[in-house]
């Protein structure tokens, strides 16, 4: 159906989702609440209009799971913080790989 390119482009973006994600956690694990700021001054509260809520969607969509978990960690001293984002990353990671290879394969059957 479409052509082998589409579908690695796809593919790519499928990726560059998950990398993002996964990088932005890395550098909360690295600068912790620097980035939580960073990433707090790119979100609206409340969402006015479309724009507000494009630029909330996309804050979300591209780095919004460090975020959530760090932020839902914050409550532990800072050690047990460190170290269970550490391990929060692990296991996102590792989703993140299984999920990647799950979605290439349905997008090869379905449009391949």
């Amino acid at each position: 159906m479409l052509s082998d390119q589409m579908i690695e482009y796809i593919e790519i973006v499928i990726a560059m989702v998950f990398v993002g994600q996964f990088a932005f956690g890395i550098t909360l694990l690295a600068l912790g609440k620097v980035m939580m700021e960073y990433y707090e001054w790119g979100i609206f509260r409340p969402a006015n209009n479309w724009f507000q809520k494009s630029t909330n969607f996309f804050m979300k969509g591209c780095f919004g799971a460090g975020p959530y978990f760090y932020a839902r960690l914050m409550k532990y001293p800072w050690i047990i913080t460190k170290l269970l984002f550490a391990i929060t990353l692990l296991l996102m990671g590792l989703t993140s790989i299984v999920l990647y290879h799950i979605l290439t394969w349905i997008i090869n059957v379905v449009l391949g």
